[in-house]
């Protein structure tokens, strides 16, 4: 996990942070360092501290609430490879938690439990919301943070169908990388340089009023590979600001990153054809999809006669239950019986 605070401005009075979560062969450490500006286009990582502690066990990411002050999750609470961390892992025990730490006393404290994989964090703008992935409860928790003892108190928890990983601030919403069929990234993370698994980044648009949350519109897919041949378990999302706004994509095992075009129509042309394969093997898509460009080739007129009816019934079906629309097709019957429209 990585954090940082403040910018690289000029106007910046002070220098900015970063925070790495070090997993040292034999304890974790958060390790602090501050950038020092050397000319306008040259910055140097100058270490000023090690955080350790005993609660900071099996940490995964962490957030800036001030220059002294961070939450960071712990997402396994047992040695990892060990039978117990099997059972918690597989058995998806809510043996997690969330600590808070003081960097200048290097004292910290459990502030959130009962966590399944507590996995990455933010902090909303004005610090009075903290947001961390339950990966295992393929949910986003909401907890409203007191600013006077950084206690936390859970307050709503956001669905979000798919095992998720960490997350950034994109505007009002957060991004997230997420594995949408679990037992394909487990295999694929035994075997990365031979196997592959789906990679999904979701947007949760949240709605907060006064400093509070108030709820979160539908979420939506940015980008999804059902496959993962082209960029396999995504595990972070973040969109570069500036003229040409950029979606930059992070792996788990990926050996570089994937660049998208940020294109609003596309997010919501593609979305909900995304949702939808989700739920259907990748291997079995690619057979149905082998079958059916054969069966048009060989069966010709016949081809068109069923085609033609199945657009038809599709479309009345489309309008019916407002899935998708008549002109663009987009759930998983319509990829491979509509895939000319």
């Amino acid at each position: 996990g990585v954090a940082a605070l403040g910018g690289l401005g000029k106007n910046e009075k002070e220098m900015p942070l970063v925070l790495v979560v070090n997993h040292r062969s034999d304890v974790d450490a958060l390790e602090i360092f501050h950038v020092r500006s050397n000319d306008e286009s040259d910055y140097t990582l100058v270490h000023e501290k090690s955080v350790l502690h005993p609660l900071l066990f099996n940490v995964n990411d962490c957030v800036f609430v001030d220059r002294n002050n961070v939450y960071c999750t712990n997402w396994r609470s047992n040695p990892t490879g060990s039978l117990m961390d099997a059972i918690e892992v597989y058995g998806q025990m809510p043996w997690n938690n969330v600590v808070h730490c003081n960097l200048e006393t290097s004292g910290c404290e459990v502030v959130a439990e009962g966590i399944r994989m507590a996995n990455g964090i933010e902090i909303s703008k004005d610090g009075l919301n903290v947001f961390v992935v339950a990966t295992m409860d393929k949910a986003v928790l909401v907890y409203a943070r007191n600013n006077k003892d950084n206690s936390l108190d859970k307050v709503a928890s956001i669905p979000t169908n798919a095992l998720c990983d960490n997350l950034v601030w994109d505007g009002e919403a957060l991004l997230s990388g997420c594995h949408p069929k679990a037992l394909t990234f487990v295999a694929y993370s035994t075997d990365p340089h031979n196997k592959v698994a789906p990679c999904e980044v979701i947007e949760i648009p949240i709605l907060r009023l006064g400093g509070k949350y108030i709820s979160h519109r539908s979420i939506k897919t940015r980008y999804l590979d059902p496959v993962g041949d082209e960029f396999p378990a995504c595990a972070v999302a973040a969109v570069t600001q500036g003229k040409t706004k950029q979606l930059w994509i992070g792996g788990v095992h990926a050996k570089g990153m994937l660049r998208c075009p940020v294109d609003p129509t596309e997010i919501i042309k593609f979305s909900s054809e995304q949702r939808y394969l989700r739920f259907f093997n990748p291997s079995r898509i690619r057979k149905l999809d082998k079958f059916w460009k054969n069966f048009k080739q060989e069966a010709g007129d016949v081809y068109e006669v069923i085609h033609t009816s199945v657009l038809i019934l599709w479309r009345l079906l489309c309008n019916t239950i407002k899935v998708c629309s008549p002109n663009n097709a987009v759930c998983i019957i319509c990829v491979h019986l509509c895939f000319d429209q």
